[in-house]
């Protein structure tokens, strides 16, 4: 974020990076599922059918959503004062949306998420510009106040790891 680099780069770089991490917390969750199943590795084609259903799950219902906040975006042209409770609710309503429909489908919400945030960042030049541009300052604050929690729950979480025994950590399979 440091480095200067043209806006369409290092948009480009961060949605990657979190569809990295989208895709990697779907992985885990996914294999960490098949773990509990009686001990047992499971065959490569039960994990290879859940990974194509959870992807493909998640593109499917990231573009439906999409195409609904395009035809609701353009619904909202015609506002003028009201038009940034408009939009900053359209994006929290199809963002929870999407995260209680992949919860409802047994898909992986962080992975649904991160592809409807690629998908929706092709309709910001349909948003007036002062619109568009409370909307990123909006969810770029957002983001750093959830990155900032995410890494102190990590802390905790390393903390607790390093009072324990390493001994009781094996013995208990964590």
């Amino acid at each position: 974020k440091k480095v200067p680099a043209p806006k369409k780069i290092s948009t480009l770089i961060a949605g990657e990076s979190l569809l990295n991490d989208g895709v990697a917390l779907a992985v885990f969750t996914l294999l960490k599922q098949f773990t509990h199943i009686d001990n047992a590795m499971p065959s490569a084609w039960p994990v290879a059918y859940e990974i194509l259903r959870e992807f493909t799950g998640c593109l499917l219902q990231a573009y439906i959503l999409y195409k609904l906040l395009r035809t609701l975006l353009r619904l909202g042209r015609g506002l003028d004062h009201e038009s940034l409770q408009y939009h900053v609710t359209v994006t929290f309503l199809l963002i929870h949306v999407n995260y209680l429909s992949a919860r409802y489908f047994h898909l992986s919400p962080a992975l649904c998420i991160v592809v409807f945030g690629l998908f929706s960042s092709s309709s910001l030049h349909t948003i007036q510009t002062n619109v568009k541009t409370t909307l990123l300052v909006l969810w770029d604050t957002i983001d750093e106040m959830l990155n900032a929690v995410l890494f102190f729950i990590v802390g905790v979480e390393i903390i607790f790891i390093s009072a324990v025994p390493w001994s009781v950590l094996f013995i208990t399979g964590v």
